[in-house]
C-alpha cells in the first residue's frame, strides 16, 4: 500500500493538491500508527509532522453521503443516551423500546462464488468494454446481499483490482460498487483482501469524474471500516461537494 500512495503523491502536480496529499499521509499514519511504513516522499518532513500527532486514532469529522444518511436515522449518541438515562433517574418517563438488532447478524450467509458465471475471466478480459461492464453487472447483482458466505474471493478481488485501471468509467464504477458490497457482506472476512485492491483504488483518484470518485470513496470507506480505520482525508474538490 505504501508504494501505491508514494506513486500517487509523486504524480500530483498542483501545490494545493500537494498540501492535501500530505493530509492523506498524516491521516494514514494517525489511523494505522506503527503499521504505516516511512516509504513516502519527504520522509524527514513527514516524521516531524507525525511527532505532532496526538496519541490514539483520529476522530472522523467528515462523512460520505451514505454515512450522513445512516447518521440521520441512527440512535442517539452515547452522551445523549446518558443524558436521557439521568432524566429518567430524576423521575422522567422510562422507555421500554427494545435494543436495535444488527440485521447482519440475523441474515443467512449467501454463497455467491459458486454462482459467478464460468465465462467471467474471459469476459472481464474482453477487448470490448461493454462485455467487461456486463459481466460486472452480473456479479454486482450477485453480491448485493446483506451477508456473504466465507470463501476464497482472492481471484475476484484481483480481477477487480485490474478493473480499477480500466479506461472506461463504467467498468471502474461497477468494480468499486462490487468492492463495497463485498466489504459490507463479508465484514471482517474481507480484511485480508484490503491490501490487494486498496492501492489501486487510491491511485484511481486521479480520475476527475465525480461519479467515479464517489464510487471509489464508498468502496474505500467500506473497506477501511472492516479493518477499524475511520477517516476521510479527501479534500472538497476531490469529493465534488
Amino acid at each position: 500500500m505504501g508504494a501505491a500512495v508514494d506513486q500517487f503523491l509523486a504524480d500530483l502536480k498542483p501545490v494545493q493538491v500537494g498540501t492535501y496529499s500530505s493530509s492523506v499521509v498524516i491521516n494514514l499514519q494517525n489511523n494505522l500508527n506503527t503499521l504505516f511504513i516511512f516509504s513516502i516522499l519527504q520522509q524527514n518532513e513527514l516524521k516531524e509532522m507525525f511527532e505532532k500527532i496526538p496519541p490514539g486514532k483520529a476522530k472522523q469529522t467528515r462523512f460520505t453521503k451514505a454515512q450522513q444518511k445512516a447518521m440521520a436515522v441512527a440512535p442517539p449518541a452515547e452522551e445523549e443516551q446518558e443524558g436521557e438515562a439521568k432524566q429518567e433517574g430524576d423521575g422522567g418517563e422510562s422507555s421500554d423500546a427494545p435494543a436495535e438488532v444488527d440485521a447482519y447478524e440475523l441474515a443467512e450467509p449467501v454463497d455467491v462464488l459458486s454462482k459467478i458465471p464460468e465465462n467471467f475471466n474471459t469476459e472481464i478480459n474482453s477487448a470490448k468494454w461493454k462485455e467487461r461492464k456486463e459481466i460486472l453487472d452480473t456479479v454486482l447483482e450477485l453480491v448485493k446481499k446483506p451477508k456473504l458466505a466465507k470463501g476464497d474471493y482472492g481471484d475476484l478481488i484481483r480481477a477487480l483490482k485490474k478493473c480499477m485501471g480500466d479506461s472506461v468509467v463504467f467498468v471502474v464504477i461497477n468494480a468499486s460498487m462490487i468492492v463495497t458490497c463485498l466489504a459490507q457482506g463479508l465484514r471482517t472476512e474481507f480484511a485480508h483482501y484490503t491490501s490487494i485492491v486498496l492501492g489501486a483504488m487510491i491511485d484511481k483518484f486521479k480520475e476527475k469524474k465525480k461519479n467515479v470518485v464517489d464510487s471509489l470513496i464508498e468502496g474505500i470507506d467500506a473497506m477501511l471500516k472492516v479493518v477499524g480505520v475511520f477517516f476521510s482525508p479527501f479534500p472538497p474538490f476531490w469529493l465534488g461537494r
